[in-house]
């Protein structure tokens, strides 16, 4: 089997987490956050639902 798109799903999941984690802390220490760092959050949670879409589309005969 070919686990290619796994393999971007779990890294794309894993780079939003790592975002997740760096705002916190800068929230922690600085007490606010900035707009571009929703936006980062947000292009990276649209990547993960268009992997999340493509994979159910390769996974469903048409």
């Amino acid at each position: 089997m070919d686990y290619t798109e796994q393999k971007k799903l779990a890294t794309a999941v894993s780079n939003v987490a790592a975002n997740i984690n760096h705002i916190c802390r800068r929230i922690n220490h600085a007490g606010r956050f900035y707009a571009d760092d929703v936006a980062e959050l947000k292009a990276r949670q649209a990547e993960i639902w268009q992997l999340l879409k493509q994979s159910q589309k390769d996974e469903i005969p048409p």
